[in-house]
């Protein structure tokens, strides 16, 4: 069983803001479970998260593009 948290715990967990957690998990940008009327979050989701945060902060851009000739056929 993970050890599941409510929405005012997993915001301290984060050290961020109750409603910002709240949000977040309204707009499904952080994993929740929704049982009844609670919002539950499991710390090892939230691991999960920050560490595919953290990953997406560094990783580099895809180059765009532009100008690439393609041969017309007629």
């Amino acid at each position: 069983m993970a050890d599941m948290m409510e929405a005012k715990e997993a915001a301290e967990y984060l050290r961020v803001s109750y409603w910002s957690v709240l949000n977040w998990a309204r707009q499904r940008k952080i994993p929740h479970v929704r049982v009844g009327s609670r919002v539950l979050f499991s710390r090892e989701g939230l691991d999960r998260w920050i560490a595919d945060m953290e990953a997406q902060s560094v990783r580099k851009p895809e180059p765009i593009e532009y100008g690439k000739l393609r041969k017309i056929k007629g």
